[in-house]
């Protein structure tokens, strides 16, 4: 799951993997105060943008053409994010849960 806290607006949140070049971008403009989340995990996956008031609005029609559902690898990863206007604004944090198949 990842999470993008805009401090104040931020316009075209992408976080990018640098090791394939592969991102997830979302358009449009975060407002101060917004929780953007994204959750990439199999069978859950979903777009949110909770505004300050608290009320939380589903925002997967402004995922970006050419995006992809971030996953990660095995080992190390390089993820880093950037925004068409307002990065500096941006707090960004992944959380990231290990699946095993079998024992």
């Amino acid at each position: 799951i990842i999470r993008v806290f805009a401090q104040t607006a931020v316009t075209g949140a992408n976080i990018y993997n640098a090791m394939s070049n592969e991102y997830i971008k979302v358009e449009g403009t975060l407002e101060a105060g917004d929780l953007l989340t994204i959750n990439t995990s199999a069978g859950s996956k979903s777009i949110t943008i909770t505004h300050s008031t608290g009320e939380t609005v589903k925002a997967l029609h402004r995922l970006a053409d050419g995006s992809t559902w971030l996953q990660f690898a095995v080992g190390d990863n390089y993820i880093a994010y950037t925004a068409d206007s307002g990065k500096a604004a941006m707090t960004v944090s992944i959380e990231h849960s290990d699946l095993f198949v079998g024992v």
